[in-house]
């Protein structure tokens, strides 16, 4: 199984996977995910060119996707065009650390 995080609209991050959550983010600076336990951060932001993920910590086990341009398809995870996406080997839960 996969956790797979990744932006909608311009306020909702999304995490499919064994866990699913939605959280929503009003802020204009980045959110803060928290997964396995804080072993991997991951700060992701909605900007004038759509949703980028970052790994702060454990890149070694996050695979970002780019996003594939705004005017494309939402992909068979429900990732719309214009956000990156996460993708983690393994089930875990995902905690919303707030704004950076």
């Amino acid at each position: 199984m996969k956790t797979i995080i990744y932006g909608a609209s311009d306020d909702l991050i999304e995490v499919e996977g064994a866990f699913p959550e939605e959280f929503n983010h009003y802020s204009i600076e980045p959110a803060v995910l928290s997964i396995d336990g804080g072993a991997i951060l991951l700060a992701i932001d909605y900007g004038r060119d759509g949703w980028t993920i970052t790994a702060m910590s454990g890149s070694d086990r996050v695979t970002i996707i780019p996003a594939r341009g705004e005017d494309e398809p939402n992909d068979e995870h429900g990732c719309p065009g214009y956000s990156q996406k996460a993708v983690i080997e393994g089930s875990f839960g995902v905690e919303y650390q707030g704004a950076m």
